[in-house]
């Protein structure tokens, strides 16, 4: 009986110290991050209704896998797999030439599982997927140079152009940049 009484006694005294020593809680936390530096199960569940990037089933990952050896194929390296839409039937990778990361860039373009083309028999100097469009279609942006830009470094305008598939080949919706503009210089 001594024995649980003298327990209790020094497990009260150890919360007395715990609370005097203990800094105050911040108002702005809730009790749970305040008192254990986890997030509140509240928070845990706005974190959960963010959307998710959907994972690629394994016939999906296979697809982006033929898409890249593909791109490989003609001497390119895909910069990015992000632009790579398996939900859609027009996809797209932009790539560099392999070995010269730094160099130009030239999209791919894929009808469901099967090489379409590319954006151009040239490489533009830059090149970003803006929009991976609806189910037929795709927005690339073409940085373009300004009068003084260095080879390495297009700060001109950009030229935003969609690409459709037409049932047959993949085509420009918009008119291209001039080549001049966009074409990278040596």
């Amino acid at each position: 009986m001594l024995g649980v009484l003298a327990t209790a006694a020094l497990l009260g005294v150890g919360v007395a110290i715990a609370t005097m020593v203990a800094p105050d809680s911040d108002p702005e936390l809730p009790a749970t991050v305040a008192a254990t530096g986890t997030p509140s199960p509240s928070a845990r569940a706005d974190r959960e209704d963010r959307p998710r990037k959907p994972r690629l089933t394994a016939r999906e990952r296979a697809a982006r896998r033929e898409a890249v050896q593909a791109v490989k194929e003609q001497g390119y390296t895909p910069v990015s797999l992000a632009p790579y839409r398996p939900d859609r039937d027009l996809r797209v990778l932009v790539g560099a030439p392999t070995g010269d990361p730094n160099g130009g860039r030239r999209a791919f373009f894929f009808y469901k599982n099967t090489y379409a083309g590319t954006d151009t028999m040239v490489d533009s100097a830059r090149i970003k997927v803006l929009d991976r469009g609806g189910r037929r279609w795709v927005t690339l942006q073409y940085r373009l140079y300004g009068p003084d830009n260095m080879p390495c470094c297009p700060s001109g305008p950009v030229a935003r152009v969609r690409f459709e598939w037409t049932g047959e080949s993949v085509q420009p919706i918009d008119p291209m940049p001039d080549p001049d503009s966009r074409i990278e210089r040596g």
